[in-house]
């Protein structure tokens, strides 16, 4: 082999390795210009779910402000609103009546959400309570009690509606009043 067939041999290799570095630089650009393209879409979409964050931050807002504000009416109205219970329920009949002939459980009925028959939200707190033909059934020990006696369980043990009331329901509705204010969250649905 000659000098000009070697420095020919070589320029050809020359040649194939720059148009394979030529088709490697395209192919990363073309996956650049697909990335950037990938993180413009990814970055856009980010803006909109910020977007729709801020727009749930106000409606929390607004209906933390709407709780506030109904909360003042009902201390301002003379017991507030009725509790209302729901049709065909005995057991929220129950707990209404008991709520609407009580002018110091008046105050608490705002933390009384019911869920289902006998279960309740009460504040932070799901409570549940039983009834038997027309009489509240304590859990507890099955007994008999009047309607201005009767049990409710709250996490693990019982208490009777007015320990509950006297006991739980002034924190409660504490949290209550300040979630409404400024907190994040208070709820819990675990």
């Amino acid at each position: 082999m000659n000098l000009c067939q070697i420095i020919f041999t070589k320029l050809e290799q020359a040649i194939e390795d720059k148009d394979m570095i030529s088709k490697g630089v395209e192919a990363l650009t073309e996956n650049h210009d697909i990335m950037n393209n990938r993180a413009y879409l990814l970055e856009k979409a980010n803006d909109e779910l910020i977007q729709v964050i801020n727009g749930k931050d106000e409606e929390i807002n607004n209906l933390r402000d709407a709780i506030t504000e109904l909360i003042e009416q009902l201390h301002a109205a003379d017991g507030g609103p009725k509790y209302v219970p729901a049709k065909g329920d005995a057991v929220d009949h129950a707990l209404a009546d008991y709520l609407n002939s009580n002018k110091e459980a008046a105050k608490y009925r705002v933390l009384f959400i019911r869920e289902s028959e006998g279960v309740y939200q009460f504040g932070s707190k799901k409570i549940y309570i039983k009834i038997e033909g027309d009489k509240v059934l304590s859990i507890r020990n099955l007994e008999m009690l009047n309607s201005n006696d009767f049990v409710v369980r709250v996490g693990g043990g019982y208490m009777t509606i007015r320990e509950l009331l006297e006991n739980v329901a002034p924190a409660e509705y504490e949290k209550l009043t300040k979630y409404t204010k400024n907190s994040t969250y208070f709820f819990s649905r675990k």
